[in-house]
């Protein structure tokens, strides 16, 4: 086995196999949060002040919170079409019930109210 190019279909040890796929997923998180961070930081057309003002602040926070609805709202799309979870998008970690935008966390007349306020 060639430790440099293995993937992980390689590997015949299931538990190597599953540490690397967790470990390709956290990459990958890695990459969409400091990604998410750029566009928000540009959306919000923020400099480099010592400290946020309220109005930076708010944007950015809702920022976040649009990207984990829309990153929610398509991990439930696509578990509703029956495909796998653990095949259609990795876990992000996004499912705490503070970001969690399913019926059994919020209501939807909440949510919806919630939404109209929503700020940029």
């Amino acid at each position: 086995m060639n430790s440099s190019g293995s993937s992980s279909q390689d590997i015949a040890d299931p538990q190597l196999a599953a540490f690397i796929e967790q470990e390709n997923q956290k990459q990958r998180f890695q990459s969409i949060v400091h990604a998410l961070a750029e566009k928000c930081w540009e959306i919000c057309s923020l400099s480099t002040p010592s400290r946020l003002d309220g109005r930076s602040e708010t944007c950015l926070h809702n920022c976040v919170e649009r990207f984990i609805d829309s990153s929610n709202y398509i991990i439930n799309k696509i578990g509703q079409e029956g495909a796998p979870a653990s095949t259609s998008a990795p876990d992000m970690g996004l499912r705490a019930p503070e970001f969690f935008t399913d019926s059994d966390s919020t209501s939807s007349s909440s949510q919806q109210e919630k939404k109209s306020n929503w700020t940029f």
